[in-house]
């Protein structure tokens, strides 16, 4: 019997000096084991180290699991973990588990159904002298297309706005960057949204980043966290439709009266189209999401469409679109954005490659300045056995309410191999 085991182990440091020096250390170490075609187990630990000048902190994690096919159409898997955060001002203990299954049927018509359910239990332990807790570098990507709303989302909440610092390491490099310069700060109840801006002259669409932040946290709390997540989907060849439902409980046990728990109450419906008409392929899906929250509560629908020309292997046409409404309950204020953006893709076997777009993207909410952005963007690449040479440029106007903006962005990139 040919049986799956190996273990994947990563190790890495890095050193910093200067403004924001930083030091850190990073183990993890991945066990998996296949003890038959039915049984698995795995066992994962992480170690990581920081050390910075607004705060050090050491974390570990240990988690095992067990995933087990008592029939080909039912998979469950069960786990547990336990993780410790050493801060300067104290530690956060956490131990938990989790189990789920999924099942999966045949449908008519080559149909596919299949429903999970998954849920947890975990209980936190926090023990800090100061409620600010620092995250250091950690990795986001801008938006494809900068503008116009465009963003995303910290991972943590109650984030205190006036620490976030950000940085571009595009290249390698670590460019600073300045808020109401290079990006905006948008907090709608625990959440926080950094939105880039298109007229930065640092941050470019699709670049790596780096944030630094401090969050709040109960300092001195006992907690009881549980999770429930429901699945359901029905899948054929040109149309899928999915239902989900995601709630989480959290209840203090001891500690501090007032706290920054809350229940969580998230359902989404989506509907995928596809299509495929010889050289044109067609993409639809509509979503609908309900969020529940006790600081922050919004409805949100989204629309999107895509549709691609390829006539031949040398170059194809895309059109996509999206259309999202959110509408926030506790404020009464509505978001809105659409976007449309046409490009193209050329190559030939001789080593040339191009590739282009037109684009329009408009974000109307009712307590800002409506935001338009038009950009246009072309580039082409040579390809060499040790010479890669690409030059793109691009030109955009930015319009947010009698504020008239235009910027262009010339770049050239020449690689060699050795």
């Amino acid at each position: 019997e040919n049986l799956t085991r190996h273990s994947d182990t990563q190790f890495n440091y890095n050193d910093r000096t200067g403004d924001f020096g930083t030091e850190t250390l990073d183990l993890d170490e991945h066990l998996f084991f296949e003890h038959n075609a039915f049984l698995s187990s795995s066992l994962y630990y992480l170690l990581q180290d920081i050390e910075a000048t607004d705060g050090s902190s050491t974390s570990q994690r240990l988690d095992g699991s067990v995933q087990y096919l008592p029939f080909l159409n039912v998979a469950t898997d069960l786990g547990a973990y336990g993780s410790r955060v050493d801060y300067d001002t104290g530690t956060v203990e956490a131990q938990g588990g989790y189990a789920g299954v999924t099942y999966s049927h045949g449908l008519p018509k080559s149909g596919v159904l299949t429903a999970s359910l998954d849920g947890g239990l975990s209980y936190t332990d926090s023990q800090l002298t100061s409620s600010a807790v620092p995250v250091v570098d950690e990795p986001y990507q801008a938006p494809p297309e900068l503008g116009a709303g465009a963003g995303f989302v910290l991972n943590q909440t109650d984030v205190v706005t006036e620490t976030i610092v950000i940085f571009d390491v595009r290249g390698g490099a670590r460019l600073a960057t300045a808020v109401g310069v290079d990006y905006e700060i948008e907090v709608e109840g625990n959440r926080t949204k950094i939105v880039p801006l298109a007229t930065s002259a640092v941050i470019q669409g699709g670049d790596p980043l780096e944030v630094s932040y401090s969050y709040l946290l109960d300092p001195s709390l006992e907690s009881r966290v549980e999770t429930q997540s429901y699945f359901l989907s029905a899948d054929w060849d040109w149309i899928t439709v999915s239902l989900s439902h995601d709630l989480t409980r959290q209840d203090p046990l001891s500690g501090q009266e007032s706290t920054l728990l809350s229940d969580q109450d998230r359902t989404t419906l989506r509907v995928d189209l596809r299509r495929d008409w010889g050289d044109w392929r067609a993409l639809g899906n509509a979503r609908a999401a309900r969020y529940r929250d006790e600081r922050l509560n919004y409805d949100e629908v989204r629309l999107n469409e895509n549709l691609t020309w390829r006539p031949s292997y040398d170059w194809q046409l895309t059109l996509d679109a999206s259309q999202t409404q959110s509408k926030f309950l506790d404020t009464d204020r509505i978001n809105r954005h659409y976007d449309t953006r046409l490009g193209g893709t050329w190559h030939s076997r001789r080593g040339w490659w191009a590739d282009g777009y037109l684009s329009w993207r408009t974000e109307q909410d009712t307590e800002s300045e409506t935001e338009t952005v038009t950009e246009g963007f072309f580039r082409v690449r040579r390809n060499w056995p040790q010479l890669t040479v690409s030059c793109s440029v691009s030109v955009g106007r930015r319009d947010r309410g009698p504020v008239q903006t235009t910027y262009e962005n010339l770049r050239l990139n020449i690689t060699r191999t050795f």
